[in-house]
């Protein structure tokens, strides 16, 4: 057992408050628990307790046992001599202050019900990926979709602050802070990383200066990614060869390790030498993205700007040298809805992030997108729970990384929620 679920007892109350007494058999009677401390000293500040009938005003402190406060040094610490109530799951010692005052104790283990140990129990000793699974059925679809608005927030505050961290490094570029987030993006879950890696290696200095020049663009994608190393035998993969053996020399550039690409157990359309094609085709066609981007106005629009065709040498090749059935590589729709979740959205919160409307907006895009599906999503929704666009997919998402996976069901709503109707 954890502290923090007697925390837990103590703010919500969860045991039969008409009959509490200290371990002296004084009578107890909560007037008021207090505020939640969460700093150093007492757990609970400013509380009001009535014991044998006369009012204590301070404060509460909590432990497993009686003796975690000598373990903890309280008796030695004057900030502990205003502890009114001592509350502990099973009282092994007489405890004081360090002016020898004995603490009125509250011993709890026989007053918290067998069926809330229980359920706290299943969920602090499951191994289960999401430690509630066997509970999510009994909750109310509201409660969750009042935690999803919550959860939503949260997400886009994380990434706010790594696009923070973001703009700081490019001196508050926004289209190059942007061109980061679209890599990391297109590059999908498996070749995430070594987009962004491409993004540092070809800073967006050099992509805005050539963008207008289509072929000196695709030279620095591919040389950087370290897809001109090889022989080919081809025209166009040759002339990108000889513009990049200039651009390297030009800029001194660093060439990324071309194993860091995976390839394995991706559709063709999904390869990255695909995905660096395409963002050929969206550097090349727009020069201030992320104006258009904020005057969107819906979906459909945003959809529009990245609706984009790489160069025809791409509608018969996957790789460099290698013919394929004719196909046009434009990004497909799938794509772009990644790309709005992991990239659009997370700007708009964060470059209008006092203005409500905006946030609304970005929130508004989530919720015409269908829901993400991957092993988080799946779980959850063999639970029970709604997830029906992205904005509940990347709730979940959040509620997995940040509490399912830390088993902090006591700072979860759905955790508090299911002990809470024990």
């Amino acid at each position: 057992m954890k502290e923090e679920f007697l925390h837990h007892v103590w703010k919500h109350q969860l045991w039969n408050t008409m009959d509490l007494n200290t371990i002296n058999n004084e009578t107890i009677i909560v007037k008021k628990i207090g505020q939640y401390n969460r700093n150093s000293g007492p757990d609970f500040l400013n509380s009001q307790i009535i014991i044998n009938e006369q009012l204590w005003v301070g404060n509460v402190e909590i432990h497993k046992k009686s003796s975690d406060w000598e373990k903890h040094k309280h008796q030695n610490d004057a900030a502990y001599n205003n502890v009114i109530l001592h509350v502990v799951f099973r009282n092994d010692k007489k405890i004081f202050d360090n002016n020898l005052r004995e603490i009125p104790t509250l011993e709890t283990q026989g007053l918290i019900s067998k069926s809330l140990l229980g359920k706290y129990n299943n969920l602090n000793l499951s191994k289960a990926k999401i430690p509630c699974n066997s509970f999510l059925k009994e909750i109310d679809i509201a409660v969750f979709q009042d935690f999803s608005n919550q959860l939503i927030l949260e997400r886009l505050e994380d990434k706010s602050k790594l696009l923070s961290e973001k703009m700081q490094v490019n001196k508050n570029d926004i289209e190059a802070t942007f061109y980061s987030l679209i890599c990391k993006s297109i590059g999908l879950k498996i070749n995430a990383q070594p987009m962004e890696i491409l993004s540092e290696y070809l800073p967006f200095q050099l992509v805005r200066k050539h963008q207008h020049n289509i072929m000196q663009l695709t030279a620095l994608f591919f040389g950087v990614s370290g897809f001109l190393q090889d022989d080919f035998t081809e025209d166009y993969p040759q002339k990108l060869q000889v513009e990049f053996k200039y651009l390297k020399h030009k800029y001194n550039l660093k060439i990324m390790e071309k194993s860091l690409w995976k390839f394995l157990r991706l559709r063709p359309a999904s390869f990255p030498t695909i995905r660096l094609a395409q963002l050929v085709a969206i550097f090349s066609k727009y020069q201030n993205l992320v104006s258009l981007i904020l005057e969107a106005k819906d979906k459909k629009e945003l959809k529009n700007i990245f609706t984009v065709t790489p160069d025809k040498y791409w509608d018969t090749h996957y790789t460099f040298d290698n013919i394929s059935r004719k196909i046009e590589k434009k990004i497909g729709e799938k794509s772009i809805e990644i790309i709005i979740i992991n990239a659009v959205v997370p700007l708009l919160y964060f470059y209008e992030k006092k203005d409500s409307k905006i946030i609304q907006n970005a929130i508004d895009f989530l919720k015409d997108i269908k829901a993400e599906r991957n092993t988080i999503t799946k779980k959850f929704s063999e639970s029970g729970l709604p997830i029906k666009s992205a904005k509940n997919s990347q709730a979940i998402i959040q509620l997995y990384n940040n509490y399912c996976s830390l088993k902090k069901c006591l700072n979860c709503k759905l955790g508090k929620h299911i002990l809470g109707n024990a």
